[in-house]
């Protein structure tokens, strides 16, 4: 099953605020410890104020994979990228989306490019960190 929250817009720091409280809500409702989500709201600001501080926006968007194996909570932001994306601007992107941040705070974090679209998807495992 998938669960899907609404998706969150961030174009500035209130809207940072916003998405913190949103995947804060969802992790504590999966039963995640507070230091998982200090951890995994870390990282959404980290790529958050990233993208506000090169002036870009995205949309935000939270799914909870239960039935995945393993089951996980997964974060993705897509930010419009004002250049064609080409494979060899994808350091540049992970330099952008501070992915190298990213990766010390969440389970698994992925770069892909679409068209005009950078998708940065992070990954919470759940079973690894669910209360006992």
């Amino acid at each position: 099953m998938i669960k899907e929250s609404p998706s969150v817009r961030v174009e500035n720091e209130l809207h940072v605020i916003t998405l913190r409280q949103e995947v804060r809500q969802v992790a504590r409702s999966l039963g995640l410890e507070l230091t998982q989500q200090a951890r995994i709201t870390a990282a959404i600001s980290a790529v958050a104020r990233a993208l506000i501080a090169n002036n870009l926006h995205a949309i935000f968007q939270v799914h909870v994979y239960q039935d995945a194996n393993p089951p996980r909570l997964a974060i993705t932001c897509t930010s419009n990228y004002p250049d064609t994306i080409t494979s060899d601007r994808i350091e540049k992107l992970e330099r952008m989306f501070h992915v190298g941040e990213a990766r010390l705070l969440v389970d698994e974090v992925a770069l892909s490019i679409n068209n005009t679209a950078a998708v940065l998807t992070m990954n919470i495992l759940l079973e690894r960190h669910n209360k006992s």
